[in-house]
């Protein structure tokens, strides 16, 4: 009947997004970060974080995007292939269905985003030590009991003629602050 039945047009749907995303992301991040979850997707994301132990932003992104592509197929399934009552009210919404599946698109990547900054536990990152004294840097790292692999390369100093050693190791970004 040409009703909006309350759903934005226009600009406001991408306000409205940035504005939930930003609130709902500190609130899902500050949740994880104390042991919590905002439930719905994020035990299907908490489940896969553990196993493959990756960052919880990235997976929540390809989860939202999973679950958003399959609404979108069935949405347009039912448009073109269901009741016509239906078909109209999804014909109705052809306008609005572009700006809400970018201002979705928009908020499951914020919202990854938003998580991976405030909670970034499975987030790795490259570390690098370069050294003349090798032995101190592995009795260290031996010390400490680190226990992800490393790699040494054997360098030349243009300057000296003096072996430098390089240590080449990949670490979760939580573990990087220690490390260092």
């Amino acid at each position: 009947n040409g009703k909006t039945l309350g759903v934005q047009k226009g600009w406001p749907i991408f306000v409205y997004t940035l504005a939930s995303v930003g609130l709902l992301g500190v609130a899902g991040a500050i949740s994880w970060k104390c042991g919590g979850s905002t439930g719905g997707t994020d035990i299907i994301t908490y489940y896969y974080s553990t196993k493959k132990r990756k960052s919880i932003g990235s997976l929540t992104m390809i989860v939202g995007s999973i679950i958003v592509a399959a609404s979108l197929i069935v949405i347009w399934s039912l448009s073109q292939f269901g009741p016509s009552n239906i078909k109209s009210n999804i014909n109705g919404f052809e306008s609005l269905f572009s700006l809400q599946t970018l201002s979705t698109s928009i908020y499951i990547v914020l919202y990854g985003k938003i998580v991976n900054t405030i909670y970034p536990k499975y987030e790795k990152q490259i570390i690098k030590i370069d050294t003349v004294n090798l032995e101190l840097i592995t009795n260290f790292l031996k010390q400490i009991h680190y226990n992800h692999p490393y790699k040494i390369h054997t360098l030349t100093s243009g300057r000296t003629g003096q072996p430098i050693y390089s240590i080449e190791t990949v670490a979760l970004l939580l573990e990087t602050e220690d490390l260092i």
